[in-house]
């Protein structure tokens, strides 16, 4: 599978569907939203979340903050889920970190992330919103 936007030496192509990421997410138990209009992935408003418009922010000071977050630190793995037509790919928080700008872009649908241990999740949605939305801090205010 060709991903033409994506450095491929630091992802790894699994063998789950697009249509399985629904599954996965759902045997850590979180709930996925029904308002198609949010175009949100994840029920957001079941969950204490931090959320910013990741337009504001250039390619470089994006990643600089999710260098900072939690997540980086501890170097988990996340499962992400791109394209319709594309595997979902397994990508650690640090590769993560320097791609996000390329995933948001060049996906141009939006695209959901959770931790291969179930604990974190995160969301980039589509160009209607611009949000990032996550589970855990990635921007630090003060």
């Amino acid at each position: 599978m060709e991903f033409n936007f994506l450095d491929n030496s630091k992802l790894e192509v699994t063998s789950y569907s697009y249509d399985d990421f629904d599954i996965i997410t759902k045997s850590f138990g979180y709930e996925l939203s029904n308002d198609l209009s949010l175009h949100n992935y994840f029920d957001w408003t079941r969950l204490k979340h931090w959320s910013f418009d990741f337009e504001s922010y250039t390619e470089s000071d994006l990643s600089n903050l999710f260098k900072k977050a939690e997540v980086v630190k501890e170097r988990i793995v996340f499962f992400v889920r791109l394209l319709h037509h594309l595997p979902i790919v397994k990508v650690n928080s640090i590769a993560l970190s320097e791609m996000l700008d390329d995933l948001t872009h060049e996906s141009g649908m939006g695209w959901e992330a959770i931790s291969t241990c179930g604990k974190y999740i995160l969301e980039f949605t589509d160009g209607y919103e611009h949000m990032a939305k996550s589970n855990f801090k990635i921007l630090e205010i003060g």
